[in-house]
């Protein structure tokens, strides 16, 4: 059950509006505004549209993104 005040979308509309995001990508067109237009229709933010494309955003036009951290052996020595 969805909290109160945070819009529910289903499966197939997260599913068509990613695909068609995903076209405009592969060809070159997707821009901020196509996130903006389909998050707004959508009643999410734009950041869950960004973070359902993948790459948590790292593919918006303009804002160059950067590889995840990866834990290392080192890390998790320090974290035990």
């Amino acid at each position: 059950m969805a909290e109160v005040g945070v819009p529910w979308v289903s499966p197939e509309q997260r599913e068509t509006t990613t695909a068609r995001l995903r076209q405009l990508r592969q060809a070159g067109d997707l821009s901020s505004a196509h996130v903006r237009l389909a998050a707004a229709g959508l009643g999410v933010s734009e950041r869950t549209v960004w973070r359902w494309l993948g790459a948590g955003g790292a593919e918006r036009p303009g804002r160059p993104g950067r590889a995840p951290y990866r834990l290392t052996g080192t890390d998790r020595e320090a974290y035990a």
